[in-house]
């Protein structure tokens, strides 16, 4: 038997949260598909605006002595904000703190920038056939005030960038807290010498912040008057959903995952 399916272990994925339909419509739908692709003993909560919360579940696994193990599975990005000052302090907390098992952000795991950047390149070929060799390709992150996250956007960015051919020029914004924001990268580059505006949301589902994005760049074209092909990708757990559910499952179900321990 796949020592996974134990009675006495389980997986816990940890989102975000929010109070936007369409958000709570993928977060569903990557909840069915979790559960479609296996027979894995599975849980889902929050940060904040939905529930169950992230802190009560971890209060609930550590007091019940028939859970012996717990693999928790940040649905984020980065190691930035909630995954740094809520998910890593509240397991650390914990009474029974060996049980609980976190494993790391998205972007630090190779296995998903593999996806991630199949998944782009799909995107854009879908749209214009092939990877355009004049574009801008502009990565919109959250934003975090921590400088070394903000850093991973960068490096991740250009990983991604450089996994579909390093065509065009890459540039870093946020959406929020962090600077320069999308708009102020746009009015520093000249684009007519350009074919294509390629935005690349980093985030996971819809919601606000994929459309405070589109609205920034689309109010930002159309404020200074600027004709571009533009295509926005879409968030991977929507447009991806099964490939994404997949791909948390599926070390799971042939024991290939590496995780740490946060311990003492």
């Amino acid at each position: 038997m796949n020592k996974f399916q134990s009675q006495d272990q389980t997986i816990l994925f940890v989102a975000h949260g929010s109070p936007v339909k369409i958000y709570q419509e993928d977060i569903s739908k990557f909840e069915e598909n979790l559960k479609k692709f296996s027979n894995l003993k599975t849980d889902l909560c929050f940060i904040e605006h939905q529930e169950p919360k992230f802190s009560e579940k971890i209060e609930e696994l550590d007091s019940n002595e028939e859970i012996k193990r717990v693999f928790v599975e940040p649905i984020f990005f980065f190691r930035a904000g909630h995954l740094l000052d809520d998910i890593e302090p509240e397991i650390r907390s914990a009474k029974n703190k060996e049980k609980f098992y976190l494993n790391i952000a998205l972007a630090e795991r190779e296995h998903f920038i593999e996806l991630y950047s199949c998944f782009i390149k799909k995107c854009i070929e879908k749209e214009f056939n092939t990877v355009p060799e004049k574009s801008i390709f502009l990565f919109v992150g959250r934003g975090t005030s921590n400088m070394y996250s903000a850093g991973d956007v960068y490096k991740f960015s250009r990983i991604i960038w450089e996994k579909l051919g390093k065509n065009g020029e890459m540039f870093v914004s946020f959406a929020e807290v962090t600077n320069p924001k999308p708009s102020d990268i746009l009015s520093k580059i000249k684009i007519d010498s350009f074919e294509n505006l390629i935005v690349i949301p980093l985030v996971l589902f819809r919601g606000y912040v994929e459309k405070k994005i589109e609205r920034e760049v689309v109010n930002f074209l159309e404020e200074k008057q600027v004709s571009i092909d533009t295509q926005f990708i879409p968030p991977v757990a929507y447009a991806y959903v099964e490939e994404f559910a997949k791909f948390f499952i599926r070390p799971y179900l042939f024991l290939q995952s590496q995780r740490f321990r946060i311990g003492a």
